[in-house]
């Protein structure tokens, strides 16, 4: 099981935002990417991808890649 996207946010309602007046509509929002998986795979890889690495002929390049979370946090302000 895996939580790859969530994305939660809060608009300010119209009664705070009067108190800021050149606003019109300000959100706050958290966005993450692969937040949470559980597998018996504990090796730190991705466990979407392929458990052999492969290569590219041209180069010889191995193309496998670990297992990374990010977040985001930001402000969606309208004046």
């Amino acid at each position: 099981m895996r939580l790859k996207n969530l994305t939660i946010g809060y608009t300010l309602p119209q009664s705070i935002l009067q108190h800021l007046k050149p606003l019109t509509k300000l959100r706050i929002y958290f966005t993450g990417n692969d937040l949470w998986e559980t597998s018996k795979i504990r090796d730190g890889w991705d466990p979407e991808q392929s458990r052999n690495a492969y290569s590219d002929s041209d180069s010889n390049a191995i193309y496998r890649y670990p297992f990374c979370r990010s977040y985001t946090v930001g402000l969606d302000v309208t004046f």
